[in-house]
């Protein structure tokens, strides 16, 4: 239906027959409301910019059906963000509606708003916001004694209210009365510039923070309808807008930014600039928080006028801010570093250039703990600093016991010089390819906003906060390990116990002889790709042996294990690894509790290296299933000889993962190297 109702060409005559069928979709049909509205507001657009006289009657002579219908849905309590979303596009479709209503359609339902708010209960809040958002959009199509008497009431409800949310809806529509452009509210604004004003006043002490950024826009309309001078007004305003350039909420800062830029030029235009800045600067000496604000309505002044203000304003700015930089507050020294940064960013280079040596040694003052807190928004400026004038410059003006801020800016003339032959490299590969010249296809870079260039050093900063939880993030997740809780088949573990905590573990505990095992955290071990021996070495199989053997077979032959034995072993060792306790405190613990009870272990530790049995079998018994190296060893010289029917002796390393590690590289080495030595060795001797 949008799409249908997209520039049409029949409006006037073609509108008559939907009207009605789409009136009962709104009234009747809450999942078509959408559509039917999103038509509606492309119907009066298309027919009110282009000025098509005939289509905007006719939408006009079905106003008086369709607005009361967008009233009831907007008046209507909502549940659910779904319907919320339908009231607010209803809002704004019966703004868009009402700009081709007929006038005495709109003076007649203005005075049932009217009468409307004046009989609802204390309770219904709901319904006044709602009755208040429609007053705020009727009152720009009223005349004179309408706008008036609503603005009497306004006056009376402000003073009395303490509702926020009402406040906010007063002011509000006190700035669309100032901000309007018909004939009613330029009359009205004329007539009551000094009222308003003495009232915005007033009501400083009295008005919530919610209500600030309203207040900021009517005084911001009331100065471009100044006819005169008014330094008065000026020096009242100033402390609310610097305050608020700390506002949490965007709009309400972008406001105070352009209150004062407006004031700077209305000063400006009569030579008052320096008086205006001197005014401001009187906040530096208030709390922190006044004075961070005072500082970011400073560099905004600046970044504002950096064309038109004289050196010396400049240069009795920085010498207040450069002073602020030794602060044990962060919040002043964070606010100071913008202010450097706009500085070096906003001027000209020949006002700058004096400046480096103030700027570098103001920079240097900074506390230690702010010299860390900072470091990315001091990253920022040196490196400025050094792209623009050079390291050696910027090294000549620091002391030599600032070793920190030393390395750094050696660091920055290497990443310099690194983009500098790459840049030189691309331009000499871009003419190398092209015989054209590139250069009158340059364009200079558009100059950035103040916010832009605040934003770049809050960017930093968000980067780095970013950087250190997600560290702290994976540190937590590399602590997450399993725990289980060991318990008897029959018994219940009761957790009001004291003793209870012996039955918890870290290690998988063995699930036979009726011992159960309840996981705490679901979550599945990562199983190893290769299989190992009970001595701890790896089990590769070769894919082009397992070809040939039978199906059957599921492990292949391990050294030093006997055939028949192969698999029960490699079986016992899954099952004994799994059993074993970590830690002599856990040991402890699980030998104090009659409840703990484990099965036998099989592992049976002993020597050193590789685990192998230590006990000697006698003669005339079986032997052990695990060979070790000791049956190579010779009895009567050194090193190992050929046994008859085994396997010649050898030496390895084990695999571990560490081995790969890059850090211990030359020990891995070394350990190769000395087998090497040693069998070199042996070859040698024979």
């Amino acid at each position: 239906l949008p799409s249908f109702c997209t520039q049409p060409s029949d409006i006037a005559v073609s509108f008559a027959v939907i009207a009605k069928p789409l009136g009962s979709l709104l009234s009747n049909q809450k999942d078509q409301r959408l559509s039917v509205m999103s038509a509606l507001r492309h119907l009066v657009t298309y027919a009110r910019d282009n000025n098509r006289t005939q289509d905007v009657a006719e939408l006009a002579r079905f106003a008086k059906n369709y607005l009361p219908i967008l009233f009831n849905l907007y008046t209507t309590p909502v549940k659910g963000s779904d319907e919320e979303g339908i009231r607010l596009a209803t809002l704004e479709t019966i703004k868009v509606y009402l700009s081709v209503a007929p006038n005495e359609l709109c003076s007649e339902m203005f005075d049932r708003a009217l009468v409307k708010l004046d009989t609802l209960a204390k309770n219904e809040n709901f319904v006044r916001e709602s009755v208040l958002d429609l007053l705020r959009s009727l009152a720009v199509y009223q005349d004179m004694d309408k706008v008036k008497d609503l603005y009497t009431r306004t006056v009376a409800r402000l003073k009395e209210t303490t509702d926020h949310k009402e406040q906010k809806k007063y002011y509000r529509m006190l700035e669309d009365l100032c901000s309007s452009e018909t004939k009613g509210c330029k009359q009205f604004l004329n007539e009551y510039l000094l009222e308003i004003r003495d009232l915005l006043l007033e009501s400083l002490s009295t008005s919530a923070p919610s209500s600030k950024g309203p207040r900021l826009r009517c005084l911001l309309l009331l100065l471009d309808h100044a006819r005169t001078f008014n330094q008065e007004l000026i020096t009242a305003v100033i402390p609310e807008a610097v305050l608020c350039c700390r506002d949490i909420n965007a709009r309400c800062r972008q406001s105070a930014y352009d209150l004062l830029h407006k004031m700077a030029d209305k000063m400006a235009e009569d030579g008052w600039l320096e008086a205006y800045v001197k005014m401001v600067m009187g906040g530096l000496a208030g709390t922190p928080q006044l004075a961070s604000a005072t500082l970011l309505a400073l560099a905004s002044i600046t970044h504002h006028t950096r064309e038109s203000i004289p050196e010396d304003i400049v240069g009795m700015i920085l010498n207040n801010v450069c002073l602020l930089c030794c602060s044990a507050s962060r919040e002043i020294v964070g606010s100071t570093l913008s202010y450097l940064k706009v500085f070096i960013t906003s001027l000209a280079t020949d006002v700058v250039t004096p400046s480096v040596p103030i700027i570098v040694k103001a920079i240097i003052s900074m506390t230690d703990d702010c010299k860390r807190h900072f470091r990315n928004k001091t990253r920022d400026i040196l490196a400025r600093l050094v792209r623009w004038y050079g390291a050696d410059s910027v090294m000549s003006l620091l002391p030599e016991s600032e070793t920190v801020m030393r390395a750094r800016v050696r660091n920055m003339r290497k990443i310099q010089d690194r983009k500098k032959r790459q840049w030189q490299q691309l331009r000499d590969a871009k003419k190398a390819n092209s015989d054209e010249d590139d250069d009158q296809f340059s364009v200079k870079s558009k100059p950035k906003s103040i916010d832009e260039i605040l934003a770049t050093l809050d960017d930093s900063d968000m980067e780095m906060d970013e950087m250190v939880e997600d560290r702290q993030k994976a540190k937590a997740k590399r602590k997450n390990n399993k725990v289980w809780i060991r318990e008897d088949a029959e018994d219940i573990v009761d957790f009001t116990d004291i003793s209870t905590t012996r039955k918890i573990t870290a290690t998988k505990p063995d699930q036979r002889d009726g011992i159960g095992i309840r996981q705490v955290e679901v979550k599945k071990k990562k199983e190893s790709a290769f299989k190992q021996a009970p001595d701890g070495r790896m089990i590769i199989k070769d894919d082009s042996d397992s070809d040939d053997e039978p199906r059957s077979r599921k492990h292949s032959h391990v050294p030093g294990l006997s055939d028949s034995e192969d698999e029960e072993d490699l079986d016992e060792a899954r099952s004994t690894v799994s059993s074993v306790v970590v830690g002599r405190k856990r040991k402890l613990s699980m030998s104090t509790t009659a409840s703990s009870v484990q099965p036998p272990s099989k592992y049976q530790a002993g020597g050193v290296g590789i685990h192998r049995p230590i006990k000697k079998t006698k003669p005339g018994t079986k032997a052990s299933s695990v060979v070790t190296g000791a049956t190579y060893k010779a009895k009567k010289a050194q090193g190992d000889v050929k046994r008859k029917g085994q396997p010649d002796p050898y030496a390895y390393v084990p695999l571990r993962k560490d081995t790969l590690n890059r850090r211990k590289k030359m020990k891995a080495a070394g350990q190769f190297k000395n087998i090497l030595k040693g069998a070199k060795k042996g070859a040698r001797i024979g």
